[in-house]
């Protein structure tokens, strides 16, 4: 999970994209913990 956060926060998959591998991941038999709804949202430090 970390890598796609990673891939939100630089930019290379948009949030929706994350949710998506995310969602296929589990689907297709992957043992991955529960997200909060926010997980892959980026952060912006003022």
């Amino acid at each position: 999970m970390g890598l796609l956060r990673r891939a939100v926060e630089q930019e290379l998959i948009a949030e929706a994209e994350a949710w998506e591998a995310y969602r296929l991941m589990r689907e297709r038999g992957g043992f991955l913990p529960d997200l909060a709804a926010d997980y892959f949202s980026i952060q912006f430090q003022v």
